[in-house]
């Protein structure tokens, strides 16, 4: 398991023993991880610990308040890439219908995302408003999901191409949309107010 904290570290437990089996230090505090599970980037270096299983070939991206997205690899010691973000990175996401391609929401509403091959520079960055991207959610059929800060849901269609909102989901005025999620055409979200919500989509 993985966790980050406000300490800046970004940790590997194992479940089994509930042992720290491996501590990396950011930039700056983490707010967000995403795994890239067949990564170009890994060393494929020796386990850090007898305990480790399925590290290999994994790469985390974790968001930073100041710092963009550090990669680490997971036999690794120090992060191995690092991708801009104009403002604190708040969620971060794989996007499963395109290969090696990162998804970056900030606290100044915009979702950019990354080609891993040419990381400098991001594809494309969109906004639907200037309050935070809370979560990010890529589906298998290429549709992006953001839960931003104004009680938005924003749907998304070729985000890395030809960017077009296609469908947004309210709920409470102005209260705070942390999370979203979703299976087949069931999508899921959860609310400041302490409220998951169900939708059936067409």
């Amino acid at each position: 398991m993985l966790a980050c904290a406000s300490d800046a570290k970004v940790y590997l437990w194992n479940c089994g023993t509930s042992e720290r089996l491996s501590a990396w230090t950011l930039a700056s505090p983490a707010t967000s991880l995403c795994v890239w599970t067949d990564a170009l980037l890994a060393t494929g270096g020796p386990m850090r610990h007898p305990l480790e299983s399925e590290t290999d070939g994994k790469v985390v991206f974790a968001g930073t308040e100041a710092h963009g997205v550090q990669g680490i690899d997971l036999r690794a010691l120090e992060p191995v890439l690092v991708l801009p973000s104009a403002a604190g990175a708040s969620a971060t996401a794989m996007h499963p219908a395109r290969e090696l391609t990162l998804l970056i929401g900030n606290d100044l509403g915009v979702v950019s995302t990354f080609d891993l091959r040419r990381p400098t520079t991001a594809l494309t960055m969109v906004s639907r408003s200037n309050a935070a991207v809370h979560d990010l959610y890529a589906t298998n059929d290429g549709d992006v999901w953001a839960a931003t800060g104004d009680g938005a849901c924003t749907k998304w269609t070729d985000i890395a191409t030809a960017p077009v909102v296609d469908t947004e989901l309210f709920g409470p005025t102005y209260d705070a949309v942390h999370g979203v999620t979703g299976y087949g055409n069931t999508l899921y979200t959860v609310s400041r107010d302490r409220v998951l919500r169900t939708y059936t989509l067409e």
